[in-house]
């Protein structure tokens, strides 16, 4: 028997449905096709999940690697991964600690939700990124040798092992309702992604090769560019909801 793929008709023989002349096709053939439908879907989906099981196998060496030689070399999409992960494990941080501290209070908790946090948080980090960033490549380009923005990028996330260690540290103490360390453990991991950090690779970039001006100018010069760039995103968070939030936190 066999059926027709436009009109449905059965019919005992021939290639084209007598009815609609459409191309016919013979129920085995049907069944077996019928039945390869489903496993597309689940074999697209088993091939995304060996995708990110060999992508979190790649980044575990990298975060292995890097724990034991943060200054090694360090590649671009893992830097990406590593600033990802930390601005996400900052913000549970954040949020978990911020919610067992005032849910035990007598008002309870009435906060942003998490989705709000991390979106200005998000926001929030990523300006500073942008502007410690920025501050070493024009620096580099004026008193050192010459880099690239994105190799600056790269440079910030491959030191970002021991932040995520500490905000990581934090959330589990959080959990645990150790509040005191759990925040100082935050707030060190912050001091060290968007403080230490970038002075870091801007000293290192500095000893690297000199322009004739001396390396004690062109620091004044990286904190001169901190402090202008600052103060104008300063002014312009200050009037937007991330300063809203800023101030109830």
């Amino acid at each position: 028997m066999k059926t027709c793929s436009t009109c449905g008709h059965v019919q005992n023989d021939g290639n084209f449905c007598g009815k609609c002349g459409g191309k016919l096709a013979s129920q085995v053939e049907g069944q077996t096709a019928a039945a390869r439908q489903p496993e597309q879907p689940v074999q697209q989906n088993s091939e995304q999940l060996e995708k990110i099981k060999e992508q979190s196998k790649m980044y575990l060496g990298y975060f292995v690697k890097q724990l034991k030689s943060p200054s090694g070399q360090s590649d671009m999409k893992n830097s990406l991964i590593s600033i990802a992960l930390y601005i996400l494990l900052t913000v549970i941080a954040v949020y978990t600690l911020l919610k067992n501290v005032l849910s035990n209070s007598w008002v309870g908790y009435m906060g942003p939700s998490f989705f709000q946090i991390l979106i200005y948080a998000t926001i929030f980090f990523v300006v500073l990124i942008g502007i410690s960033a920025t501050a070493v490549f024009l620096t580099s380009k004026l008193f050192s040798e010459d880099v690239k923005y994105t190799e600056v990028i790269n440079k910030f996330g491959g030191y970002y092992v021991i932040p995520i260690i500490l905000t990581a540290f934090g959330i589990v103490l959080s959990l645990i309702k150790s509040y005191t360390i759990a925040g100082m453990s935050i707030y060190i991991g912050l001091i060290i992604a968007f403080g230490l950090i970038p002075v870091f690779v801007m000293i290192r970039q500095l000893s690297l090769k000199s322009k004739g001006i001396d390396s004690f100018y062109a620091y004044l010069f990286y904190l001169l560019l901190n402090v202008i760039f600052g103060v104008i995103i300063g002014l312009f968070i200050a009037d937007s909801a991330i300063g809203e939030m800023i101030d109830y936190f």
